[in-house]
Parts: C-alpha cells; sequence; structure tokens
C-alpha cells in the first residue's frame, strides 16, 4: 500500500487526518511504503513478468464422463 492510500484510508475510519508521529509508526509496522520503494517493485515485477506462477500454462486434462 503506498503512503497516499494509508493517508486516505486512515482518514476515512478516523475522521481525521493522521499525526506525524501515527504515520512515522505505520511504516515502522510496514502498513505502507514509501513511493520509492513502490515504484521499485512495480520496476522488479514488470522487468520479470514470466516468474509470476498465475502466468504460468497448466495442464489440466478434462475428466471422464
Amino acid at each position: 500500500m503506498s503512503k497516499q492510500d494509508w493517508l486516505e484510508y486512515f482518514e476515512a475510519v478516523n475522521g481525521r487526518s493522521a499525526t506525524e508521529e501515527e504515520i512515522a509508526q505505520a511504516l515502522a509496522a510496514g502498513e505502507f511504503v514509501e513511493a520509492e520503494q513502490v515504484s521499485a517493485e512495480q520496476a522488479s515485477s514488470e522487468a520479470s513478468p514470466a516468474s509470476s506462477s498465475f502466468e504460468q500454462p497448466q495442464n489440466f486434462q478434462q475428466p471422464f464422463a
């Protein structure tokens, strides 16, 4: 989750903006990542799309009736 997404979620749930301390605690707890980390993770996943197990062809045999 990006920092902006987390901030929007926090405001929706709590009805107020997060304090700097709450933002720091959420970052330390891994509730969101900074923008630089998000873009680096996206770049690495886009660079090797074949590594995703969801994109691998599956060889299923149809059951006999």
